[in-house]
């Protein structure tokens, strides 16, 4: 089975699209966002101030209107971000990053996985253990999605200053998305 490979554009006005390649023209690319703490923030202010949609996942609706104000879509429901190409996630553990992915069953909600479409790519700049990134490449390689564990290095500075360092061994299929994703989240915001 061929897997489908992706090339992100910037047209003149600086608008994202994706072009599958191979299958017909581009079209527009929504890229999700979960994990909105400090450095989350900032990464996703990064890329909305940057001429990206973004639909920001946030558990807590007291922060969608903050969201809101720098250029994100803020939802409640990680259902919203099934029909994203790419979703990021900057998460502080293995257990946040399993519940992200892997859902929570037992009170009704849907894990990233089992609802992104096949091809979609999960960006994970989540600060989690290798077994734990093995077993989402997995889950994820399972529905036939993408998985590439980059996370952050250096958090001494964060990434509204422009500083971080990333480690994405990332695979060739995948590495036009991820490297237009990554390095955006990455520069200075005013």
């Amino acid at each position: 089975m061929a897997k489908d490979t992706y090339e992100l554009r910037s047209n003149s006005a600086g608008e994202a699209s994706s072009h599958r390649a191979g299958i017909g023209s581009a079209k527009p690319v929504s890229v999700g966002f979960i994990g909105l703490g400090h450095m989350g923030t900032a990464m996703a202010a990064n890329l909305a101030a940057s001429g990206h949609r973004l639909i920001a996942y946030v558990r807590r609706p007291n922060q969608k209107n903050k969201l809101a104000a720098l250029g994100l879509e803020p939802t409640t429901e990680i259902t919203n971000l099934f029909d994203c190409e790419v979703v990021i996630s900057m998460l502080p553990d293995d257990t946040a990053a399993h519940d992200v992915v892997f859902g929570r069953g037992g009170v009704g909600i849907d894990g990233l996985a089992s609802g992104l479409k096949p091809g979609a790519i999960h960006l994970s700049m989540s600060t989690i253990s290798t077994s734990t990134a093995s077993d989402l490449a997995k889950e994820h390689a399972r529905h036939g999605q993408g998985y590439v564990a980059a996370p952050v290095l250096e958090i001494r500075t964060l990434p509204r200053r422009g500083n971080s360092s990333l480690s994405p061994p990332v695979p060739k299929p995948m590495s036009n998305a991820v490297s237009r994703y990554s390095t955006v989240s990455d520069k200075k915001h005013s």
